[in-house]
């Protein structure tokens, strides 16, 4: 890395202090001789937290001040006594410093500047502090953490606890932890937190001895040596971890410290049992933090990278990169500095873009300085040899030896590099011949797959850019193990959501050989504890807390007949995981859902709601720049939804590609192409797929012409697409956004015969081609989501999903059932587009409320007897992360058998005038319990009387007939789906 910058280059000749430097100085003159500014306040180093007051100048307690104190806990007769005049016997910072004041429990102050701690020993203390009590002999709180965050990884730290039982005297345990390894640490008599000493008086049985003098905490730190320690009680230095020490912190785990020694401090008080809790800070890296103002005298510290190790050669005639530095100083932060340059003849030599060119042969002399703003003057010199042809650069590696079988692993030796100008890196890869892929070199070893020819390539490069290689070849001869084809990897995973790993593409030749049989195979993965998980079916959930930043995936894949798996395949990768909350890792806006190069493109929003789009831009000139969706989306119903604006156009063509989920072999591309020089330039865009050219709807280089109202100007003018363009794939067309049939992808994008996605899901990626400036896309919808920002006073707020999931059946329910007939309930798909994986779950109810299934998964289609006459619910539900829907289906029983009326009598008589008794007749209906019943009467003329409906309320009992003939009761019977019988009693009337 070769930033710079905060070098300052500018000549300054003819000046005394030049000619101190020999003449070679080249920097900032004003910045070294400027005066002094006010001197500042120890409480101004700190940042400001609310709930927290920071007291400058504050004088220690009178028991930390006088008194005796131990020099040996072995020999504690051996006291030195301390006058009291206490400035005679300490240092004028442990007489007073910052007190620092907090109301709430684990509230942290930071300290504004980074520390440099390079250089530090266990003799160098880089943080004193003192634990006062409001009460002497009572407890304020328990604990005090105190930060060490690598200014260069935020995701490195170092954490020191303090940790006082509220019964203990003067026992402290002392404990350090890092990302890998947990906290642990001895307990140490170290100044207690009720401003008490350990008890001298009870390890003599001696009644006279005084009290002891309370001495505060001093913390070291040693860079070289990773060891952390903490001055005890009697002065004796006490190591609390060694952290790259196995033996200390377990195999594996050893701590490789800060990458470059920079550090942010805080510091925080925690445990409460009080109302509010104090704390002296009395020194940091060796500056005091005391009196009314700071007395800074030291000067800053210049603290380079790796660059300065075994400083590399220089080559005549070829640019010499400066190197990185970084100059800090405890009381003015990081500081500019300036580098002057003199060559072997005594000459000033001109720094361009950060570096030099030599010129002649010998020694270059390169001068760092920095000044903080007291005046204190830092200097870093550097000798550079330079040579006019350096030695060539040669590589050492060892070879494998044997034959070697494909699903084998085959060594990958380190290799060592000479020559160059020094300061070498080495990079190995391995490259099959013919496919040109790379394989994946882990733990020392690769494995091919395939018969052939790999090549394992190291490649040496030194300071100066100068390359070396070496390659080693390895025949690898075909073997019966299983071949994969294609294995898809999830892009990105989201805290708390599920999801499916996609199944392996492979194939057994060993069980069934020279035919392609699926393989058998196993998902699984792995915490940041390494505990393996398997999956069952591939579903998984991840969780931030126990799998931290990414999730390592393995699969294992085997021949059905290899039950030992002895013969297996396997292949990891790691998959990122982001959370769901607003935090370091926010997933706040709907663009961390998008993978992207970042350091190429730039994102936006909709302002204030006036529109709903995310838009990318880069002002970066490549080759192509890539934008993919991380879930996999609907493939049949995909649908985008976007808009190229206007002047940032600056591309050859833009890429859809759409691949299969599972088979990334699968799928199919569509290059939109500007159409010109044709009568539907400016309102139609190429769509070019299958090496065959369509054209759809819209253009995203739309031309207007613009007349100025004042001068009647007529101008033509650029413009964004006036309607926003879209592309739908649905029922095997892709359709624009008029609803014109585009084309019928027929072949895929590798030329294939292309027959839709078997796992009904795909990924999407948008590629620009042929860039030559400024490019963006503006993306307004995906599937079903709106690509958009909510505001709120002007201000984003937190992307919230309100799409709801797809759920998409098989086929369609039918209702047309029969009783006592088998009903098919259809599997279904639920589909969404920022949670990968929706499971659909069915529920079934009779008529009587009877749960026939009760939320199953429908992952496959199911069935249940049509027992019962009523309305059947058959009702499917998902859920993603924030949203829910369902589909709700109405199965009743068709029907086809009418009533059966009985009826005691089989002939009536009567005469004219007198009542009839109508005989009750009873309904038999298997399926409708409540068939209705209607009494008639039909004339000897053949016409009907309707006497009604006989029910309770109405009974019908009797009818008079006033002629005589022969006349007929009639029975007529209806049930609910309209089915019918009658039956006629014959009444002879006299």
């Amino acid at each position: 890395m070769k930033k710079m910058k905060k070098l300052k280059i500018c000549v300054a000749s003819g000046l005394a202090f030049v000619s101190m430097l020999g003449g070679v100085f080249v920097g900032s003159w004003n910045a070294l001789a400027e005066s002094a500014p006010e001197a500042q306040k120890a409480s101004s180093l700190w940042e400001e937290v609310d709930g927290i007051t920071l007291e400058d100048n504050v004088d220690v307690p009178d028991y930390m001040k006088y008194g005796k104190y131990a020099t040996s806990y072995n020999d504690p007769d051996n006291l030195v006594t301390i006058s009291t005049e206490a400035e005679q016997n300490l240092q004028p910072w442990e007489l007073n410093g910052l007190k620092m004041t907090s109301d709430m429990d684990n509230k942290s102050i930071s300290y504004k500047h980074t520390l440099d701690l390079n250089g530090f020993t266990t003799a160098d203390d880089f943080l004193t502090i003192a634990p006062i009590p409001t009460v002497r002999s009572a407890q304020d709180y328990t604990d005090i953490e105190i930060l060490l965050q690598d200014a260069d990884d935020e995701d490195n730290y170092l954490k020191i606890n303090l940790s006082h039982y509220i019964l203990w005297m003067a026992g402290t345990k002392v404990q350090a932890e890092t990302p890998n390894i947990s906290s642990r640490g001895p307990t140490v008599r170290i100044g207690a937190f009720k401003g008490l000493t350990w008890d001298a008086k009870g390890l003599n049985n001696s009644t006279d001895i005084p009290e002891l003098r309370h001495r505060p905490i001093s913390l070291r730190y040693d860079v070289q040596k990773k060891l952390v320690s903490v001055v005890g009680e009697a002065g004796e230095m006490k190591s609390v971890l060694d952290l790259d020490n196995e033996h200390s912190v377990g195999y594996g785990n050893a701590w490789k410290g800060f990458k470059n020694n920079r550090v942010k401090l805080s510091i925080s008080m925690k445990g409460f049992v009080a109302q509010e809790a104090q704390l002296m800070i009395l020194n940091v890296c060796g500056q005091p933090m005391n009196g009314t103002a700071l007395v800074d005298t030291a000067a800053p510290k210049f603290s380079f990278n790796d660059d300065v190790k075994n400083t590399p050669s220089a080559q005549v005639g070829k640019k010499y990169p400066l190197f990185d530095a970084q100059c800090l100083d405890v009381v003015s932060g990081e500081r500019d500095y300036t580098c002057s340059i003199v060559s072997p003849s005594g000459k000033n030599v001109e720094i361009v873009e950060g570096g030099f060119t030599p010129t002649e042969s010998g020694y270059y002399k390169l001068t760092y300085t920095a000044s903080d703003e007291a005046g204190n003057v830092a200097n870093q010199e550097f000798k550079i040899l330079a040579t006019n042809a350096l030695s060539p650069i040669t590589i050492e590696a060892e070879t494998a030896s044997g034959s070697f079988l494909a699903g084998e692993n085959i060594p990958v030796y380190e290799a060592s590099a000479q020559g160059g100008s020094g300061q070498l890196s080495v990079t190995t890869e391995v490259v099959r011949v013919g496919g040109g892929e790379r394989v994946t070199i882990k733990e020392g070893e690769f494995k091919p797959v395939l018969g052939g020819t790999y090549c394992v390539v190291y490649t040496a490069t030194d300071y100066l850019g100068n390359k070396g290689t070496k390659t080693i070849t390895y025949e690898v001869a075909q073997t019966d193990s299983v071949i994969v084809e294609s294995i898809t990897e999830l892009k990105r995973l989201f805290d708390g959501v599920q999801v499916r790993f996609p199944e392996p593409i492979a194939y057994d030749y060993v069980t069934l050989v020279g035919n392609k049989l699926n393989a058998q195979y196993e998902i699984s993965v792995y915490d940041k504890d390494n505990a393996k998980e398997l999956l069952d079916d591939g579903v998984f959930t991840p969780d931030l807390e126990q799998y931290g930043d990414s999730v390592k995936v393995e699969y294992v894949i085997y021949a059905n007949n290899d039950t030992t798996k002895a013969r297996a395949w396997t292949y990891t990768y790691d998959v990122p995981l982001y959370s769901r909350e607003i935090d370091e890792r926010t997933v706040g806006q709907i663009e961390d859902y998008f993978v992207f190069d970042k350091e190429a493109f730039t994102t936006s929003y909709n302002p204030d709601n006036e529109s709903e789009f995310l838009k990318f831009y880069t002002e970066q000139v490549a080759t192509s720049h890539s934008i993919a969706f991380a879930n996999p989306l609907l493939a049949d119903g995909f649908y985008v939804s976007f808009v190229f604006p206007a002047g940032e156009q600056n591309y050859g063509s833009l890429t859809i590609s759409l691949r299969d989920s599972i088979n990334s072999q699968i799928g199919f591309d569509l290059e939109l192409i500007d159409m010109k020089d044709t009568a539907d330039a400016g309102t139609m865009t190429y769509v070019r797929s299958g090496g065959v050219n369509y054209a759809m709807n819209g253009t995203g280089n739309t031309f207007e012409q613009i007349t100025d109202e004042k001068t009647g100007e007529t101008r033509t003018e650029e413009v964004s697409s006036k309607t926003p363009l879209s592309l739908e794939y649905k029922d095997g067309k892709v359709m624009d956004y008029t609803g014109h049939v585009v084309l019928r992808p027929k072949v895929g994008y590798d030329g294939k015969s292309f027959n839709g996605f078997p796992s009904g899901k795909a990924y999407v990626t948008f590629t620009f081609n042929d860039v030559t400036g400024a490019t963006s896309l503006l993306l307004s919808q995906l599937c079903t989501q709106m690509l958009y920002v909510e505001y709120e006073d002007g201000e984003r707020i937190p992307f919230t999903d309100t799409s709801e999931p797809m759920i998409v059946l098989s086929e369609d329910v039918r209702n047309d059932y029969l009783l006592n007939q088998m009903v098919k309930v259809p599997a279904a798909m639920g589909f969404d587009v920022v949670t990968p994986n929706v499971d659909v779950y069915v529920t079934v109810k009779s008529p009587s409320g009877r749960l026939v299934y009760n939320r199953v998964l429908a992952d496959e289609d199911l069935y249940f007897l049509l027992d019962t006459q009523g309305r059947y619910t058959i009702t499917y539900e998902a859920e993603d992360a924030d949203n829910g829907t369902r589909k709700v289906y109405t199965i009743k029983a068709k029907d086809v058998t009418a009533p059966t009326i009985a009826v005691a009598a089989t002939e009536l008589e009567g005469r004219v005038g007198r009542e009839v008794a109508i005989p009750v007749a009873v309904l038999l209906d298997d399926v409708d319990q409540n068939p209705r019943l209607y009494i008639m009467i039909v004339t000897p003329k053949g016409t009907i009387v309707t006497l009604g409906e006989r029910t309770e309320e109405n009974a019908i009992a009797s009818y008079t007939f006033t002629e005589k003939g022969k006349y007929y009761i009639r029975y007529y019977a209806l049930d609910s789906t309209y089915n019918a019988s009658f039956t006629d009693i014959p009444v002879v009337i006299s």
